[in-house]
């Protein structure tokens, strides 16, 4: 099946195709390399807004060899949506001819040009075994999504502080960027930013703060949650008092 940001909001309406153009994207300073389209806004799409749409269409009817047509004919042109999924369907192997090399070169072009899901798509890119794991270079992609907002990017970041992957373990780098990610709702990273606190794991230890985010988690549905939640009451409630020895 197609990625998540390959069918997001497909032709709902005559502003689609200029919200899938702002899918995954965000203003980041110029820099050297292809010229990017500036995104335009929801409710005034340009001709290459309509054009991206068609494409997506074609991509999504299984008409692979007219959808990669027309995202060339984009991506040529500096649209970092059309980039990033030529390169998805070169790293999928539904271009022809498919190739990895334009694939790395897609993701990190529509990088350049601030498409989120490409610099998080690049951390994914170098983790991989078919890449022979450079987990620093996956590292420093992740990071770059983590801080233009990618939730994904901010739990893979924190994720590999907490294992040093890629870096030196650090429990503190990896607290921080599991509350981004808590507290923008990642139920994994509530979950484990919990568990920090709970343990006084890179963060100072807080029993009252772990079991905010015990509730988070559960609220979302998280099955451990609970069984921590039953924890973490038991270690605070007051010890009884002795009972008094009987005596005439």
């Amino acid at each position: 099946m197609p990625p998540a940001s390959l069918l997001a909001r497909l032709l709902r309406g005559p502003s689609a195709a200029a919200l899938l153009t702002l899918s995954g994207f965000t203003a980041l300073p110029a820099l050297a390399g292809p010229t990017c389209l500036a995104a335009s806004a929801p409710d005034s799409p340009t001709g290459q807004d309509r054009a991206f749409a068609a494409a997506l269409f074609d991509y999504v009817e299984g008409r692979w060899p007219q959808a990669q047509h027309k995202f060339e004919a984009l991506a040529r042109k500096g649209h970092a949506a059309a980039q990033y999924n030529l390169a998805v369907m070169h790293a999928r192997a539904e271009a022809r001819p498919a190739s990895a090399k334009a694939a790395q070169q897609g993701f990190e072009r529509a990088a350049e040009c601030g498409f989120v899901t490409a610099m998080f798509a690049l951390g994914e890119w170098f983790d991989s075994p078919q890449r022979g794991g450079q987990r620093q270079r996956a590292l420093q992609w992740y990071l770059k999504a983590a801080e233009a907002g990618s939730v994904d990017g901010q739990m893979a970041a924190a994720t590999a502080y907490l294992m040093g992957r890629g870096t030196a373990a650090d429990s503190a780098q990896a607290a921080h960027w599991y509350r981004k990610a808590a507290t923008a709702g990642d139920v994994g990273g509530q979950y484990i930013l919990a568990s920090l606190y709970e343990r006084g794991d890179g963060v100072s230890q807080d029993l009252r703060l772990a079991r905010y985010w015990y509730e988070q988690a559960a609220r979302q549905g998280d099955e451990a949650a609970p069984a921590k939640l039953v924890e973490l009451a038991a270690q605070e409630a007051p010890t009884a008092p002795p009972s008094p020895s009987g005596g005439s």
